[in-house]
């Protein structure tokens, strides 16, 4: 149901897009140049979710500079680059 929302910290900043949600955590999608990271984030730091025309919103708990520390905590796995024209997928478990 909310699987493209956009993603904010609780300050208004945008940080990626919800990807898969299950039960008990939902996948924050960021997109760079050349990477797409993916992280599993807790439904419990979700504040709040929002729609408004149509669109989907989802405000977590946390700060940019909080959310930021929490995902560099956590090991990366990550999928081989295949061709440097390709982009990589990081997939972190929080």
């Amino acid at each position: 149901m909310f699987e493209g929302a956009t993603v904010y910290t609780i300050e208004g900043k945008r940080v990626g897009t919800v990807g898969k949600v299950n039960a008990d955590y939902f996948v924050l999608c960021r997109q760079s140049a050349r990477v797409d990271e993916e992280f599993r984030v807790p439904l419990v730091a979700v504040f709040s979710v929002q729609q408004e025309n149509g669109k989907s919103s989802l405000w977590l708990s946390l700060n940019e500079r909080d959310l930021e520390g929490w995902l560099q905590l956590y090991d990366a796995s990550y999928s081989e680059f295949k061709s440097p024209f390709k982009r990589q997928t990081i997939h972190y478990k929080i």
